[in-house]
């Protein structure tokens, strides 16, 4: 709960998203750049942190750096297809549900493209990383780095 300090394609961020009764929002401020995206959503299933996200690729299309992009240095190809992480996941840490999809070889969430560090670690939009972990049927980790 609060504020969320990052970095969006190089530039610093504050955000905050929450969900009510089927309401979704979201609130993206760029404070170098006295910008702000507020996205409000009366349907459960928006996902407004990517349609702000979007607002500001346009808005700010001069000062961001280009979107991430999935490709592994050529000694790192032997990764496993990223397709087997999409689908939904529940934050045990903030109660939220996140969703994650695989196009053309790349992890996409949050409307783009993850970067990936390892064979199951990837980083999100703010360069915070994601390990996905196999749990067996009784809730206990398979594997886990």
């Amino acid at each position: 709960m609060g504020l969320d300090l990052g970095n969006y394609r190089g530039l610093p961020i504050v955000e905050h998203d929450g969900a009510l009764f089927g309401y979704r929002t979201a609130l993206l401020r760029f404070p170098g750049e006295k910008f702000t995206v507020i996205c409000l959503c009366n349907v459960a299933s928006a996902v407004p942190e990517n349609l702000a996200r979007k607002v500001a690729d346009l808005y700010l299309a001069d000062k961001l750096q280009p979107g991430a992009s999935a490709l592994v240095p050529s000694g790192d190809r032997d990764f496993p297809d990223p397709s087997k992480f999409a689908g939904k996941y529940l934050d045990p840490r903030t109660h939220m549900m996140y969703s994650f999809t695989a196009a053309g070889g790349n992890l996409m969430a949050w409307g783009g493209v993850l970067r990936r560090i390892s064979a199951d670690k990837f980083y999100d939009l703010e360069s915070n990383v994601i390990t996905f972990v196999e749990w067996d049927h009784e809730g206990k980790a398979r594997y886990s780095r």
